[in-house]
């Protein structure tokens, strides 16, 4: 037995109350009258009424107390436990973008999380809960304490990512147990639902705008927006913000069959530092109603390029924005105050302490990355992470290349035919890339993937800051490019909140807030520098605001929950009601 809202129960505080109406004494007036026979029928219809026969059950009173015992057990609404209940309940909740969606009254995550209670309530074993989106956490594991299940449950809220089947599943295959009931809370659209488990769906397909990507070239910002489910032509309100104020309105027509609209938007005078453009109307789902982006004016980055002559690297790393590149020859004494310093064929006694390192055919030496020999004739291998996006496709011929001494730990990412022809590393917060050739005798750069290469090392060494969107989705893993220099940094959320970062390995993984963040570093002397980023929902497969059965050709089940005894109190509540009513009329 258990109870699908105990809180029902806090009605059996009128039980007492009744009981107490029925033992105050009555208080009389005192009144001269000629005579007493006429009352002495009422002293003796009153006589139970008298403080000393407050102990005596009345039918009324039982009945009365019955009732409100009914009620208050019908408000608690009892559930009637099955001996077939699995002993091990395994509850999956999404909280993923669209399940912040508004239905009529509450959001779908709500709906689900009422939902779960109940089930929880009335179910018996243990019970494990898992948060589900981009990712798949347990929260709560094999508990027979069901407040603490329900405590877990209430604290859940929707993130801004979407979800992931993938890690879902291989969750699943590990808490699964022979006779264990998997019960899935979502809006996904399931192709197949997962092994032994029930999925019950939630929202209907709803009108919904979204602004789903913002990019900037030059003066300009380009918007698009989407309409979902759109019962007829809507013309709706654009607005560009910057730095919170309101520059431009613009105006977009959607209709069901032309749903998506691009806004352009024009940046005049100063640029602001932030800008974001929101769709003016209200809808089911107003996270995706406005998209942000930093526009990242103050993030430039000094590369200093020490080299004989490299007319590669200079045009590969002169078409990237936000980059500034300077140059010097290897006989002047090596400069400093640089985010990036290239050695190409060189190598100083020291190697710089502030900024990021990139290493080129290093010369022979006893210090670190120096060169001990050649080994001639390699061929490039497959690139790993992190440099391997669109180089599934790479291959170059190297005439020689060096061996190097490298430092414990780091890794090869590019393996040649006999030895590393690019390395990364690191030492503390300082990124070291060395490529074991020189450029000039190999056939990388006549490869269409080299400035693509160039670009992507750019981004290990300055993560996000060479990007022109300024911004990353929700669910992203953030890898803060911090300053060699910096002591302390910290990421403060639009909310407010601040988080400190390690200056060692500054990751940053956010997945409930959308808007702008600011990364707050204090160098080693005192100063401080910030930037701006924007994180945005995933609006991809979440903003259509689908339900999970229309998408997925009714992959949902209903829930097994205890049999409901609240009708058969009701019913007998109505019952002792009447033979009140029955009783009163009898004895008048």
């Amino acid at each position: 037995m258990g109870f699908s809202n105990p809180w029902g129960l806090l009605a059996l505080l009128a039980l007492p109350v009744i009981v107490l109406f029925y033992i105050l004494k009555q208080r009389h007036q005192r009144k001269d009258v000629p005579s007493l026979w006429l009352w002495q029928k009422v002293l003796q219809q009153n006589a139970g009424y008298c403080w000393r026969q407050k102990l005596k059950w009345k039918t009324l009173l039982v009945l009365q107390l019955l009732a409100a015992l009914g009620l208050a057990l019908a408000l608690a609404n009892p559930l009637f436990l099955g001996a077939g209940d699995a002993a091990h309940q395994i509850l999956v909740m999404d909280t993923s973008f669209s399940m912040s969606a508004k239905g009529e009254e509450k959001t779908r995550l709500d709906e689900a999380k009422s939902d779960a209670a109940q089930y929880i309530r009335g179910h018996r074993g243990s019970f494990t809960l898992v948060e589900w989106n981009s990712e798949a956490r347990v929260l709560v594991q094999e508990s027979t304490d069901k407040s603490v299940v329900l405590s877990a449950l209430e604290d859940l809220s929707a993130g801004i990512d979407a979800n992931a089947e993938a890690p879902l599943t291989n969750l699943l295959s590990v808490l699964s147990s022979e006779g264990a009931q998997v019960v899935v809370f979502s809006d996904y659209p399931f192709g197949v639902s997962p092994e032994n488990a029930t999925v019950v769906a939630y929202g209907v397909p709803e009108e919904n705008l979204a602004v789903t990507s913002l990019s900037r070239r030059d003066e300009y910002l380009l918007a698009k927006v989407v309409g979902y489910h759109l019962q007829g032509e809507k013309t709706v309100e654009v607005s560009l913000f910057g730095d919170g104020v309101v520059l431009e309105n613009q105006q977009a027509v959607l209709s069901p069959k032309n749903n998506q609209a691009d806004v352009v938007f024009t940046l005049e005078g100063e640029l602001p530092q932030t800008v974001s453009v929101r769709v003016m109307s209200e809808d089911a789902l107003p996270g995706d109603d406005t998209y942000a982006m930093a526009l990242r004016t103050d993030t430039e980055k000094k590369v200093l390029l020490v080299s004989e002559g490299n007319w590669y690297l200079e045009k590969a790393l002169g078409a990237l924005d936000d980059i500034s590149l300077y140059r010097q020859s290897p006989t002047q004494p090596l400069s400093s105050g640089f985010d990036l310093t290239i050695l190409d064929g060189t190598l100083p006694e020291e190697l710089p302490e502030e900024g990021q390192i990139w290493i080129l055919n290093p010369p022979e030496g006893t210090m670190p990355f120096g060169a001990k020999g050649t080994s001639k004739d390699q061929t490039s291998g497959v690139m790993m992470e992190p440099l391997e996006e669109y180089m599934d496709q790479l291959s170059f011929y190297v005439q020689q290349a060096k061996t190097v001494s490298l430092p414990q730990g780091g890794q090869t990412v590019l393996a040649g035919t006999d030895g590393p022809l690019i390395w990364l590393g690191s030492e503390g917060a300082q990124k070291i890339c060395l490529f074991t050739f020189d450029l000039s005798q190999s056939t990388l750069p006549l490869q269409q993937e080299f400035p693509i290469l160039v670009y992507q090392l750019m981004q290990y060494f300055f993560p996000g800051q060479v990007a022109q969107s300024g911004s990353i989705l929700g669910g992203s893993v953030v890898e803060l490019s911090l300053s060699p220099s910096t002591k302390e940094a910290v990421v403060v959320a639009p909310d407010g909140t601040e988080r400190g970062i390690s200056t060692e390995e500054p990751i940053f993984t956010e997945k409930k807030q959308s808007g702008f963040y600011t990364v707050i570093e204090t160098y080693g002397d005192g100063s401080q520098g910030e930037v701006a980023f924007a994180v945005n929902p995933q609006t991809e497969q979440e903003s259509s605001l689908m339900q999970a059965e229309d998408r997925a050709g009714g992959a949902t089940g209903g829930l097994r929950s205890g049999i409901s005894l609240q009708q058969f109190l009701l019913a007998a509540v109505l019952l002792l009601l009447l033979g009140e009513w029955w009783v009163m009329r009898r004895g008048h």
